[in-house]
């Protein structure tokens, strides 16, 4: 069973202190996911994962702290149904919370994220954090697995992309009741690689040049088995990065 930050009480929570506990904090965001995916898929996965973990880790125990749902997604907002943070304000709130998990005892904390415009903000949080002695693993989870993701992925050699092959193989894992199966149907998204993305290059998204359906890679390719393999590798990775020695 996961260990749910706010679903313990404070002697439960002081015992997982002691016990020198990691604590997974789940990042994502909320925005559009293509016609058919719902618009809180990347908070569902991160979630979902922090919650596997936390179910199978032992030594140390891991506790899922309360999910921060909503990230960098202003691109996006072309579309209905983005809410987004200002680069600032996600950073000083999630540097706010490492601190104060870190004040009250907990030494170890994981900002677990879903979504790729928050990449580059979380290892941001990681050096400030750094600067008064709390330690934060930035992770974002699908960087972890490339090799799972290359053999997962059918298409794009495993990129994640944004609602296309592999985040909607996730949802139709995790989150099937909320997939539209009637939009998976026709012809939906365009392969990474005719979007002109450049290796090693972060490119502000234009989603309505790129992809103005919403959606970068192919759809039709995803599917509930692909999801699960793709979960169980990260799983699997992250017991064994939790696993460090970590710094005192």
């Amino acid at each position: 069973m996961a260990l749910i930050w706010t679903s313990l009480r404070r002697s439960q929570l002081a015992e997982l202190r002691d016990q020198r506990a990691v604590v997974l904090i789940p990042l994502g965001a909320v925005e559009q996911h293509g016609p058919h995916l719902p618009v809180g898929t990347d908070i569902v996965n991160a979630w979902h994962i922090a919650n596997r973990v936390s179910a199978a880790a032992t030594n140390p125990p891991v506790v899922v702290a309360p999910p921060v749902a909503w990230g960098i997604s202003h691109y996006h907002a072309v579309f209905a149904g983005t809410i987004s943070l200002r680069v600032e304000t996600l950073s000083d709130l999630l540097l706010d919370l490492c601190n104060s998990i870190a004040a009250g005892g907990f030494a170890r904390i994981v900002i677990l994220n879903g979504h790729g415009g928050n990449q580059a903000l979380i290892d941001t949080v990681a050096l400030r954090a750094s600067s008064t002695g709390v330690h934060v693993l930035p992770i974002t989870y699908w960087n972890i697995v490339p090799a799972e993701m290359a053999a997962i992925a059918e298409t794009d050699e495993g990129h994640i992309g944004h609602a296309g092959e592999m985040e909607t193989s996730l949802q139709l894992h995790l989150n099937h009741d909320l997939v539209d199966r009637q939009a998976l149907e026709g012809p939906l998204g365009r392969p990474i690689a005719e979007v002109g993305l450049l290796p090693g290059v972060y490119q502000v998204p234009r989603v309505l040049e790129e992809a103005p359906d919403g959606v970068y890679g192919l759809v039709h390719m995803a599917s509930a088995e692909k999801g699960q393999r793709l979960v169980d590798a990260v799983v699997r990775r992250l017991g064994e990065v939790l696993s460090i020695e970590w710094p005192d």
